[in-house]
């Protein structure tokens, strides 16, 4: 279980997504606040960069895991330097 498996609408996306847009953004958890989240824990492991790359290849398993199609998945591209 990881801290944002209570939000997963059971393909790796969050329940709160609607029209591609986060319907609880202004009262989102802590956890979904990355730059809050990078500052307050992550900046002892990671660069910046590094962690949203990380983030980013977390979602990815998450929906390829719940068998999203790949068109709907998030693209992971090298971060620019």
């Amino acid at each position: 279980m990881t801290e944002l498996s209570a939000y997963d609408r059971g393909d790796g996306t969050c329940m709160h997504l609607v029209d591609n847009r986060c319907s609880i953004y202004e009262e989102r958890p802590e956890i979904c606040r990355i730059d809050q989240m990078f500052e307050k824990v992550y900046s002892k492991h990671f660069s910046r960069d590094e962690f949203y790359l990380e983030n980013l290849k977390v979602c990815k398993n998450l929906q390829i895991s719940a068998g999203l199609p790949e068109e709907k998945q998030v693209k992971l591209t090298s971060l620019p330097k």
